[in-house]
């Protein structure tokens, strides 16, 4: 079986959801992709206020491409219509790019880093070119990203756009990566079956720490501009707090039904973006 397959359970039904943030906590939410609720909506970029980049086979079922949401307008526009599968869309700093991860026609399941500047005709380009197995990323800068590699083990790497050079940081890592502000990078490490710990690489001297063991083996988080961490497991999200170094339920999102939380994404800590994987 490729590893596309394997990725995300065979493209899993799941849906995305749409919250305000206010000091009260989380108003009501609005579903995103009920246009598309039966089938596979995943992977939510913020390109800006008000504008979302997700994953979506609407229209080419089993054929993910990368699709625009107006969250004013409800509007939707296709980013991507190739013959390949296309998911993780990003936006490449201090550029108009959009990057993505793309499983190649090969017949093998290549999976290669890919950019492309949806204003410009043509299918973009792997970087860095040699990279092979990579499943998600996120940026440091426009020149340096930081990838989770399947294979066993999986890897977390980082990687230069330019030379291609590629340096392990650990194995075993979860999928979501993140910078914060300070230029850490923020990832899961799944030490054993039952020890996940949420963990720091700082780039420029090779040190690394933990942060926290996860909350119940969780693995996808956000981080707020204020510097605590929303992590999601089962229904509820959990906040973390450096001042307390402690875990604390920040919302419980069963009273909309929202069982199975996955991914989570953000834009200044005003609005939340959450996705909710169906049985």
């Amino acid at each position: 079986m490729l590893w596309g397959q394997l990725l995300d359970a065979q493209w899993p039904t799941a849906n995305l959801y749409h919250f305000r943030m206010g000091p009260d906590g989380l108003e009501k939410p609005l579903m995103l992709t009920g246009f598309h609720a039966n089938g596979y909506n995943n992977q939510p970029c913020f390109l800006s206020e008000k504008e979302l980049l997700f994953t979506s086979d609407h229209l080419s079922p089993g054929m993910p491409d990368l699709w625009l949401i107006d969250l004013q307008t409800a509007s939707l526009k296709r980013i991507s219509q190739t013959a390949h599968q296309e998911f993780s869309p990003g936006i490449r700093p201090g550029t108009g790019e959009i990057s993505a991860v793309r499983i190649e026609p090969d017949g093998k399941g290549t999976q290669r880093f890919w950019i492309f500047d949806p204003a410009t005709p043509g299918p973009g380009e792997p970087l860095p070119s040699s990279l092979r197995g990579v499943g998600y990323y996120t940026w440091k800068n426009r020149d340096t990203a930081a990838f989770f590699l399947i294979g066993q083990p999986q890897l977390l790497v980082m990687a230069d756009m330019n030379t291609g050079r590629s340096d392990t940081i650990a194995r075993n890592p979860g999928r979501c990566l993140r910078f914060d502000d300070a230029g850490r990078l923020l990832f899961v490490h799944k030490v054993t079956a039952e020890d996940w710990f949420l963990k720091y690489y700082l780039p420029w001297s090779g040190e690394m720490g933990i942060i926290s063991r996860t909350p119940q083996k969780s693995e996808d988080f956000c981080l707020l501009p204020d510097g605590h961490i929303l992590m999601a497991s089962g229904s509820v999200i959990h906040r973390y707090h450096h001042e307390k170094g402690s875990w604390e339920p920040f919302a419980d999102l069963s009273g909309y039904g929202l069982q199975h939380l996955t991914r989570l994404a953000t834009f200044d800590g005003t609005q939340l973006i959450v996705v909710n994987q169906l049985p």
